[in-house]
């Protein structure tokens, strides 16, 4: 199995688990936002819109897994695949099934949820009723893609609704798993001191010319389509390791794989605003948390910001937080609309729906964290903010 080759060698970045515990809360805010009916490019308050881009803490997500996984298997040696697989399960898997089971007992409660938002409009009601015949009359089938996190494999025309259809964050864990699967080969691939600068280069310009064959059939819950944020964590780990690479001869060869992976970030993105702050974000994150010679004037308060002990702890719990928080919501939302606290599309409604919300997912986070995940978890090794 995977295990430390050296206790000088492992690291830990507090900040990386603050900046997951900041992109987890974003998440739940926007969806609070969603819920109310607010979207970008329609009516909202100028000081929403930059909450609904939830496609930015998702892709920041995405990088942090191809960074902390390739920092795993850079610090470990190897000694099985199947042990470093039954590891990453064990990881993500058990708090997940609870979640799926939670989410699909509560199927037709959500559904009905839906059709008694006050202030949806007689198409947006349609809309919902069309979703739940599509998603009830394939039912078993959508139950059984989620459990197995193949549903981001299965192309829309095939089965409608597939990557979100119970439980929408369960798209990026059908996508986090198919790196997963993969990653212990890329790293090979490219993290070879002669070849590997050369397979980055002709692996990230083959998969940009890949992208757009991909984006035609398929959803970005599969990795064909969203691997440019994995290949800018892994990009970032590797830069680690090479640094002097970067001033050698042929140090082109490092530089030259993040123009190509920025630029099918710009091809796979269908917003340039979400892609230039989520690539912004991970980068001043990771210089500031990460880097050994790290930039003064900007390190050292998104470090303070991230480092602090309540964040980092919510990180470690931002799995949970991100997963069931969708749950947590639509009955706070129900409790609301029947009692009358919630009657229309306003700030006020916004705030009111999301102080019971957060509160109540960060308690469940920390009880779900406490009674499922630290079950199941190997034991840690510090070599990365938690995975």
């Amino acid at each position: 199995m995977l295990q430390p080759e050296s206790a000088k060698q492992t690291h830990f970045y507090p900040g990386l688990d603050g900046l997951r515990a900041v992109m987890a809360l974003w998440v739940l805010v926007g969806h609070v936002g969603n819920f109310m009916g607010w979207h970008l490019g329609g009516a909202v308050p100028i000081w929403v819109k930059p909450l609904l881009l939830t496609s930015v803490p998702v892709n920041v997500f995405i990088c942090l897994s191809g960074f902390v996984i390739f920092q795993m298997l850079g610090k470990l040696s190897w000694a099985g695949y199947r042990s470093y697989i039954s590891g990453r399960a064990r990881r993500i898997l058990p708090i997940y099934w609870v979640a799926m089971v939670a989410a699909i007992a509560m199927f037709d409660f959500r559904i009905s949820l839906k059709k008694i938002i006050p202030w949806q409009s007689a198409a947006e009601s349609a809309s919902v009723q069309a979703r739940a015949v599509a998603v009830a009359a394939d039912f078993q089938a959508h139950v059984a893609s989620h459990l197995t996190l193949t549903h981001g494999l299965i192309p829309e025309t095939w089965l409608p609704f597939a990557a979100e259809s119970i439980l929408a964050p369960a798209w990026s864990l059908s996508l986090e798993w198919q790196f997963y699967v993969l990653a212990p080969a890329i790293y090979f691939l490219v993290s070879r001191r002669a070849t590997g600068f050369i397979s980055l280069v002709l692996m990230s310009a083959l998969l940009t010319l890949l992208l757009p064959f991909a984006k035609a059939g398929l959803t970005p819950a599969f990795i064909l389509v969203s691997w440019p944020y994995f290949a800018l964590g892994w990009w970032s780990s590797l830069c680690l390791g090479h640094r002097r690479a970067t001033s050698a001869p042929g140090g082109a060869l490092f530089i030259a794989p993040i123009v190509i992976i920025v630029g099918a970030a710009w091809q796979q993105s269908g917003d340039v605003r979400a892609t230039a702050l989520s690539i912004a974000i991970w980068v001043v994150a990771w210089m500031s948390c990460c880097l050994p010679t790290r930039i003064s004037w900007m390190g050292r308060p998104v470090r303070a910001l991230l480092g602090n002990k309540h964040l980092v702890a919510a990180g470690k719990r931002s799995y949970s937080l991100y997963l069931l928080h969708v749950l947590v919501l639509d009955v706070a939302a129900y409790g609301l609309i029947r009692s009358g606290w919630l009657s229309e599309r306003s700030a006020f409604g916004f705030v009111v729906l999301l102080v019971p919300t957060l509160v109540a997912s960060l308690l469940l986070a920390w009880v779900t964290y406490a009674g499922v995940e630290r079950r199941f978890m190997q034991k840690p090794t510090k070599v990365h903010a938690s995975a």
